[in-house]
């Protein structure tokens, strides 16, 4: 057989090749992506019920929270009286409120310790 006709043969028979080859590769990178995928599967699943978990946790602190400062603020609103709240007789107000309000914040540090040993009122 001279190189020539061999040349010649071998165009056909290279695409006879190469067509079963591309579709092994086409379902080998279809296989590859399967498995990246399902094993992808459990790690965003647990990562959904990790923040649902987080989203809960920090929902039910918030809501604490605002209840706390509700309490507060529903506090300060009946003991300070409506004469305070005018600029003219803030300064005379004041006086009267001094001392209330310091013990007040000394009783702001004492959230920590149990509900029972509180010796303000106003905790909640």
């Amino acid at each position: 057989m001279s190189p020539a006709r061999l040349l010649a043969t071998d165009g056909p028979l290279r695409g006879r090749l190469i067509a079963p080859l591309r579709i092994v590769m086409l379902a080998m990178i279809f296989l590859v992506g399967y498995q990246v995928w399902s094993g992808n599967q459990p790690a965003i699943h647990s990562a959904e019920t990790t923040s649902r978990d987080y989203s809960a946790i920090l929902e039910a602190r918030l809501e604490v929270t605002l209840r706390r400062t509700g309490a507060s603020l529903w506090d300060l609103a009946h003991t300070i009286p409506v004469a305070a709240l005018s600029q003219l007789s803030a300064l005379m107000v004041s006086f009267q409120f001094t001392a209330p309000m310091i013990s007040r914040r000394s009783c702001a540090g004492q959230w920590s310790k149990a509900r029972s040993t509180h010796r303000c009122r106003w905790a909640i």
